[in-house]
């Protein structure tokens, strides 16, 4: 009979031996929430450098221009066919004209810079293709080619990387494409962003 009572009186200690002793429930409020950066539909990524000299991501809001889109007749309203109204992406030039103004005075003041020379005008032609010269599929992703104006050897490797990372993430959600860049007949190996 001893040795049944005595576990039961050690668990007894166990539990009300720790010190701590019993609370009501506190109420806290509701769970914090942050929007970090706008939708993926919403805007763009540029790359800028931080204090660091850090290439960083910087979420811009974007306003989407408005095409009218034609519906053939027999649909819509009335069956008469007529135009939608659809939101489109604002393209790789644009983004890269934003990436060539650099950062805007709120994105200065938390440190970030761009290592590319601000200049209104640059040219930029992207081509894409895989490779091997096929056709690309999602298992093959091109390697994009940025032809500029800008001698893209004395480019130092972060203002390369800032290009990269912009086009990347411009022509892919996931910024999983290879960029190659080109300028003044000379050409950067194959870079990605990572």
């Amino acid at each position: 009979m001893r040795r049944a009572l005595a576990p039961a009186g050690a668990a007894l200690v166990a539990t009300t031996g720790c010190g701590i002793q019993q609370t009501d429930v506190v109420g806290a409020g509701s769970a914090a929430t942050v929007q970090v950066l706008p939708l993926a539909h919403d805007r763009t990524l540029l790359f800028f450098v931080d204090p660091a000299g850090e290439v960083r991501p910087v979420a811009r809001s974007i306003e989407h221009p408005i095409e009218k889109v034609p519906i053939a007749s027999g649909t819509g309203s009335g069956g008469q066919g007529g135009f939608v109204r659809r939101q489109i992406g604002i393209g790789t030039d644009k983004t890269l004209a934003m990436l060539m103004r650099g950062p805007l005075d709120n994105e200065r003041a938390a440190g970030l810079r761009s290592l590319l020379a601000p200049r209104e005008t640059v040219r930029f032609e992207i081509t894409a293709q895989p490779d091997d010269g096929t056709a690309p599929t999602a298992e093959r992703r091109p390697t994009l080619r940025v032809r500029t104006d800008m001698d893209v050897m004395r480019l130092e490797p972060a203002a390369v990387q800032q290009l990269v990372c912009t086009v990347a993430h411009a022509e892919d959600r996931t910024g999983r494409v290879r960029i190659v860049l080109r300028g003044r007949g000379r050409r950067t190996p194959p870079a990605s962003c990572a």
